[in-house]
Order: C-alpha cells, then sequence, then structure tokens
C-alpha cells in the first residue's frame, strides 16, 4: 500500500536524495531545500498519481504537500505541482 514510508523513499529515489536523508519529514523538508537544478534551472518537481494516498492516507498526503508548499514559497527556483490522479 501507500504511506509514509513509501512516500518517502519515492521521494528519495526519484530525487537522489543524500545518504544523510532519514526518511522523516524534517530531513525531506531539508533535502528539498538544498536541491539543485543544472546550471542554476528552474526545478519543476511533479509529484504525480497520488490519488490512493490522498485518499487511504490523507494526513501523509497533507503533510507532503505542506512541506511542498512550504519549500516552494521559500525558493524563487523551484516550482511543485501535486497531481492526483
Amino acid at each position: 500500500g501507500v504511506d509514509k514510508a513509501t512516500v518517502l523513499e519515492a521521494f528519495a529515489a526519484a530525487l537522489a536524495l543524500p545518504s544523510w536523508f532519514g526518511h522523516n519529514w524534517d530531513p525531506l523538508l531539508d533535502a528539498l531545500r538544498d536541491l539543485e537544478g543544472e546550471h542554476g534551472a528552474v526545478i519543476e518537481l511533479v509529484w504525480d498519481h497520488v490519488g490512493d494516498l490522498r485518499v487511504h492516507d490523507h494526513a501523509t498526503y497533507e503533510t507532503v504537500v505542506d512541506v511542498l508548499e512550504q519549500v516552494q514559497d521559500e525558493r524563487d527556483d523551484l516550482r511543485v505541482t501535486v497531481i492526483t490522479r
């Protein structure tokens, strides 16, 4: 099933997060703050296929959305799209 652990694992794998990434919310926030785009390019982060998580683990879904929104608000070079299909 889709839950906090699988979501964090997917972020770690998809974004090649550093080894210090502790598979928790604060390290995810820190890792997203440290993401670097190629040659200073804007980073387009698309979180797709999250409909099941939204239905079955709404608390985790809401927490990830909060983390993504916080990082997007802090950075001028990061744009986030969440697709709940």
